[in-house]
């Protein structure tokens, strides 16, 4: 037992004395080359962490614009949309505007057919009342005027005076012809019961 704890002994001494033994230059560089490895320990974690911001930057800034293109994408598409039902409404309503006034033109142009055709009966019907008139009935014709008798009591004079008489034929711009009769008082010239005798 005495023997081992000399031995221990012994090389504690051996230690120490090698310790002391051992330059300061020397423990110098060591002290320099730990610090330097935790530097740049120290550095290379710094740059793998800026690395990983830096790429966790771009990566948002990336989704970033992915999403703006995204949403100018989808909103370019709702404004064409949107652009395009406005024009179809717009030329919908232009044309039912075109036909509007289309079916307003031929309303007139019938209206204004219509009125100059109707004028032109009022006026032929006003032409053939103050026409002489030819006998159709009574008088020197081979026709007997039945109603001479009722003309005479209802408006005076003689049954033989009493005519009945037709004015000339009058063609309408719209085809339909037309002309008057009347009964008439050879004697006093008066008129009455005019009628229009459409296609005679």
């Amino acid at each position: 037992m005495k023997k081992i704890g000399a031995t221990v002994f012994a090389l504690m001494l051996t230690g120490a004395a090698y310790a002391e033994s051992v330059p300061a230059k020397l423990l110098d560089q060591f002290n320099d080359t730990a610090v330097r490895t935790e530097r740049n320990s120290v550095g290379v974690a710094s740059e793998n962490a800026l690395r990983i911001q830096r790429e966790a930057t771009e990566r948002a800034n990336r989704e970033v614009l992915e999403r703006q293109n995204r949403e100018a994408y989808e909103r370019a598409q709702r404004e064409a949309a949107e652009r395009a039902q406005r024009d179809a409404q717009e030329r919908i309503a232009e044309q039912q505007r075109q036909a509007l006034e289309q079916a307003r033109q031929r309303q007139l142009q019938a209206a204004s057919a219509a009125n100059q055709n109707q004028l032109n009966k009022q006026l032929a019907s006003q032409d053939q009342m103050g026409q002489s008139g030819t006998t159709i009935a009574g008088g020197n014709s081979s026709t007997a005027f039945r109603n001479s008798d009722n003309a005479a009591a209802q408006y005076g004079g003689q049954s033989d005076d009493w005519v009945k008489k037709s004015s000339n034929s009058h063609t309408a711009p719209d085809g339909m012809r037309f002309e008057t009769h009347w009964n008439e008082n050879l004697q006093t010239g008066q008129r009455e019961q005019f009628k229009t005798i459409i296609n005679p």
